[in-house]
């Protein structure tokens, strides 16, 4: 993976690479931004469907989850809050993939 695909956690000094199944136009900052959030458990949710938001392919992909036959809702979810908020932190942290995975030296 390319070195502009690395996101640097100053805090933890770990980098965050999106996962090879994620689509290439998601912005690489906004999902280190998510990833770390989503790591941290004191997170707010609504924090992090903001963070998702700032991007359209993320967005999308969140919408996607949610509204697959996996969960079986309804109706359709269209609001970004409204699918975080069903998913929860856990279920995002495994769709992202989101654990560090090149400590930095």
């Amino acid at each position: 993976m390319s070195e502009q695909k690395k996101i640097l956690r100053l805090d933890t000094g770990h980098v965050h690479q999106p996962p090879p199944h994620f689509d290439e136009r998601i912005s690489p900052i906004v999902y280190g931004k998510v990833a770390a959030a989503v790591q941290d458990n004191g997170r707010d949710l609504a924090a992090i469907a903001q963070m998702i938001e700032q991007d359209q392919y993320l967005s999308e992909m969140v919408l996607g989850l949610i509204n697959s036959a996996t969960f079986a809702l309804n109706h359709e979810i269209h609001d970004v809050s409204q699918a975080v908020a069903l998913l929860g932190a856990r279920r995002l942290r495994r769709f992202l993939g989101a654990r560090p995975t090149v400590p930095s030296n």
